[in-house]
């Protein structure tokens, strides 16, 4: 929905117009409306009071934050189906860890998609909201894109309707406890990170069923083979499996060709190892490789 259109529907300059935005369901991009004609219309006259209930999708950029903070109130959007943010600035953490908690009460959304910017730590109050979305029961799809801060789930967390899923998580161990909160996940994107405060289990990863996981992606460093192996050996319905990594232990043909062997109905796999710093001697990739026999 353009500003011009609602420019024309708010001033009542259109009737037509306006009477089919009374019948139908509405997306507004309000990133995209010039911030003082959105100071104009939505926060000084607050016209949305006469929308909001139409209102299913709508997107915030870091700006617009403090308004539906301080000025509009967005769990008057009854009806949300699906919001995008953005998070560029410590700045907005406030009001953004705000709406995040109203967004926590609202039972209609089924969509949440956060861009961050790749170089923010959250805070902590932040990062418990955004665990505490993972519960919202008409939730299907959680992107959390480019968070570098992880999302660490508890033992017996409630059971989550989570189809498609994008998070930061410390180990393949977060991995394991996830799996108990999202059995219906269908597609999961995770970039593991560690941290000096956090230990790794000596014990095996052990994942808890996901019948439905056709879909993973997964950035990881400080991760071994031999774990991130037995992991993957329990995703045996998985379709698509893209990897990426900066370790070159990941450099095995004949390693790869025996897990993928695992994995009988994949049908797409990506394989991205970034190096920095090495040798080139101790680099050869075509002899790494040679013994890779699988068609993908």
């Amino acid at each position: 929905m353009s500003f011009i259109d609602l420019d024309r529907c708010f001033q009542h300059l259109n009737l037509r117009f306006t009477r089919i935005v009374y019948d139908t369901y509405l997306y507004i991009d309000f990133s995209s409306i010039p911030k003082i004609q959105f100071e104009n219309y939505f926060v000084k006259s607050n016209v949305l009071n006469d929308y909001c209930r139409q209102v299913r999708l709508a997107k915030l950029g870091d700006w617009g934050l403090k308004y539906f903070h301080r000025s509009i109130d967005i769990e008057k959007f009854v009806h949300l189906r699906s919001i995008k943010l953005e998070c560029f600035d410590e700045e907005t953490f406030d009001d953004f860890t705000q709406i995040l908690l109203k967004l926590s009460h609202m039972k209609c959304l089924s969509s949440i998609h956060i861009e961050f910017a790749p170089v923010l730590d959250l805070p902590t109050e932040t990062l418990n909201v955004l665990k505490s979305l993972l519960s919202l029961s008409n939730l299907k799809t959680y992107i959390l894109n480019n968070c570098r801060c992880p999302i660490i789930p508890e033992k017996n967390e409630n059971k989550s309707n989570i189809e498609k899923l994008r998070l930061c998580l410390r180990s393949l161990s977060d991995f394991s406890v996830l799996s108990q909160c999202v059995p219906k996940i269908k597609s999961l994107s995770m970039n593991l990170r560690y941290n000096d405060n956090f230990q790794s289990s000596r014990y095996p990863v052990t994942l808890h069923e996901l019948p439905w996981l056709q879909t993973l992606e997964i950035r990881l460093k400080d991760t071994s083979f031999d774990e991130f192996e037995e992991v993957l050996k329990q995703l045996s319905n998985l379709k698509k499996l893209s990897f990426t990594s900066t370790s070159i232990d990941y450099i095995n043909g004949q390693r790869w060709q025996h897990l993928l062997s695992c994995l009988p109905v994949l049908k797409v796999f990506r394989f991205n190892v970034y190096l920095h710093g090495l040798s080139e001697s101790l680099i050869n990739l075509q002899v790494m490789c040679s013994s890779f026999q699988n068609n993908f």
